[in-house]
């Protein structure tokens, strides 16, 4: 598993955001603050990559939940830590600030990313508009409540296709050929799910490709001393 401290976000080009996309570390756990303050604890957190990879999203694969399809490899990440998200230990190394300090209780955090990106299309410069606004300020669907993972998969699976209530407001605000790139943050309270989605409209996924970069990881949140 790979650490990583976080503060700050990328300002990761449409040029070399596929090569982002595909390590899938830095940009999965951005902060998506665009006001840090120095010692502001909100604005620091500390994760460990748990796993990353490329899955498909061709049709029948998901359908059929194939491995190394989206659908099944999202549900058994995320199976995964959740079981082992009692052990899951931070790093030895702390960057909060002095004042500040690790909430000893990790969240999960899951990243779904289009692997490829066109690099000429008609909608680019909205597309590109887009994408440095939603970096600072991302696209906030906050306070999810599931009973089950089974259930938030349910969601996530309509949100990304543009269905249900939030998937319908969504495609309005990332519309035209913008990719959304999803970021989930997920609180294991009992056996109830809270989420936070934030989600990044970016360039046109290059559908000929049909791939998404997946990653999963523990991150721990800077609170402060009390």
């Amino acid at each position: 598993m790979k650490t990583l401290s976080l503060f700050s976000l990328s300002t990761a080009s449409s040029a070399s955001l596929a090569a982002l996309s595909f390590c899938g570390l830095l940009s999965l756990l951005l902060a998506f603050s665009s006001s840090a303050v120095a010692d502001d604890c909100s604005n620091y957190a500390t994760a460990t990559v748990v796993e990353s990879m490329v899955v498909t999203a061709d049709s029948w694969p998901n359908l059929m939940k194939h491995k190394g399809s989206l659908s099944f490899e999202s549900e058994r990440m995320l199976k995964a830590v959740e079981a082992g998200i009692a052990k899951a230990v931070p790093p030895q190394r702390n960057d909060c600030p002095t004042s500040c300090k690790l909430n000893p209780q990790p969240k999960v955090v899951f990243s779904s990313i289009p692997n490829a990106f066109l690099s000429s299309y008609s909608d680019k410069q909205k597309c590109d508009a887009l994408f440095a606004q939603t970096k600072v300020a991302p696209f906030l669907f906050s306070g999810k409540r599931f009973e089950s993972l089974d259930l938030f998969n349910s969601w996530s699976s309509d949100f990304g296709q543009g269905k249900g209530s939030d998937g319908e407001v969504l495609y309005q605000k990332c519309d035209g050929s913008c990719s959304p790139q999803y970021y989930y943050y997920l609180a294991f309270k009992d056996q109830t799910k809270e989420v936070d989605a934030k989600v990044i409209c970016g360039p046109a996924r290059d559908k000929g490709d049909n791939k998404y970069h997946l990653s999963v990881s523990y991150r721990w949140q800077c609170e402060p001393v009390r």
